[in-house]
């Protein structure tokens, strides 16, 4: 299960979820467009000819009795017309008008994945068609009651009325995992392309798990993942980076992933944590675009620091001295001194970094042990150092 917490309406709902609820019910058959289920409903109306049909908006499911339609090409037709203007699917009720579908027909709507019912005249479309717009209004108060139950759940995360008696309700288990992602864009988008962006992550989200949810906190879009393991939720974030990076190329966003919890009244600290990888990240416009809390090692504990003044006074008495004599003399040795770490000491793995002999580096070595006044043979110092690298990185750079 997964929850998708991203813009300001509710999640689409989709042809494949009415048609498991009606079929409980009524009956009502697929006879074609299998692969189309996956269509958007917004709304159902009664279409009896293409005249009619050209006035819709897309996204409709179509209900037509046969009336104005009766021959097999007047019925080809009208499915062609709601093919044209983006119908989610059309059921027919078979009877005096229209006695069968031929496999014509059939064929017709297999091979453009339109999905195509039929219902027996006996049974009253009527109470499909009510069957039809009020799991579409269900759903709508649905995804409004999680979506504020979820808002509740991480800004008053100590008032659990109000949030856990409506999850409970529509199926979320208080002892689960429970994992959120945040995703930030660095440049002004458009509302259609916001929109449009919002749409396809729905579509990810719901396609691959069946219970999703939609809002938007802030400027920034919120995602909840429930039980899913690791490789779920990466697999699940690869797919929306693919779609975000060719719906809309080079502009600059991150993906944060949170901690996991255990607990509904705790998925706060999971929206906190993946709020602190976008502060310390997402001002850089690295190539990096999705970054995941527990692949981040050190990084976990630097994350926790919330004083800056203390990172900027660890840094001033580590590797301040050297950013500053670079600066005097116009020499590197920062750099060296951050590669020569990150390398471990390899100073042949250095020098043809470098392009430089390795007599040089080994020069350089020694003047920074004595600009730094430390011994870098010593593992703590090195330590110590690579660690004022990384906080200067996340804090300052």
């Amino acid at each position: 299960m997964i929850n998708l917490l991203l813009g300001g309406t509710n999640l689409p709902v989709l042809l494949s979820e009415i048609y498991r609820s009606v079929s409980r019910q009524q009956h009502i058959e697929l006879v074609a467009g299998k692969k189309g289920l996956s269509n958007e409903v917004k709304w159902i109306h009664v279409v009896e000819n293409k005249e009619i049909a050209s006035f819709l908006e897309g996204k409709e499911v179509v209900f037509t009795t046969g009336l104005a339609v009766q021959t097999e090409e007047k019925l080809s037709g009208l499915i062609k017309e709601n093919i044209k203007n983006n119908v989610s699917g059309m059921v027919i009720n078979i009877g005096p008008y229209i006695s069968e579908v031929s496999n014509k027909i059939v064929a017709y709507c297999e091979k453009n994945d339109f999905p195509l019912f039929i219902v027996p005249w006996n049974v009253k479309i009527a109470r499909i068609m009510k069957t039809f717009s009020s799991y579409i209004i269900d759903d709508e108060k649905k995804q409004l009651e999680i979506t504020s139950a979820i808002n509740n759940a991480l800004f008053s995360s100590e008032q659990t009325r109000l949030y856990i008696p409506t999850l409970k309700r529509y199926g979320f288990q208080i002892n689960s995992q429970y994992i959120i992602a945040v995703i930030k864009f660095y440049k002004n988008l458009d509302n259609l392309t916001i929109t449009n962006i919002k749409k396809e992550v729905e579509f990810i989200l719901k396609l691959l798990y069946n219970q999703t949810v939609v809002t938007q906190i802030d400027n920034v879009f919120v995602i909840l993942f429930t039980g899913l393991s690791s490789s779920e939720i990466k697999h699940t974030v690869k797919k929306i980076t693919l779609m975000i990076e060719t719906k809309i190329t080079g502009t600059a966003y991150l993906i944060a992933v949170g901690n996991a919890t255990d607990n509904l009244t705790t998925i706060k600290s999971s929206y906190q944590k993946a709020l602190k990888i976008i502060d310390m990240y997402g001002n850089k416009m690295t190539p990096i675009n999705v970054i995941f809390y527990d692949d981040m090692g050190i990084y976990k504990v630097l994350l926790e620091i919330k004083d800056p003044n203390v990172v900027q006074s660890y840094i001033l008495n580590t590797i301040q001295v050297l950013f500053d004599y670079d600066q005097l003399n116009g020499t590197s040795y920062t750099k060296t001194l951050r590669l020569y770490l990150e390398y471990n000491g390899a100073v042949s793995r250095l020098a043809e970094e470098l392009f430089v002999h390795r007599n040089t580096i080994n020069y350089r070595i020694d003047k920074i042990e004595k600009i730094t006044n430390s011994d870098l043979s010593d593992f703590n110092k090195r330590l110590e150092l690579a660690l004022a690298f990384k906080l200067k990185s996340l804090f300052f750079d």
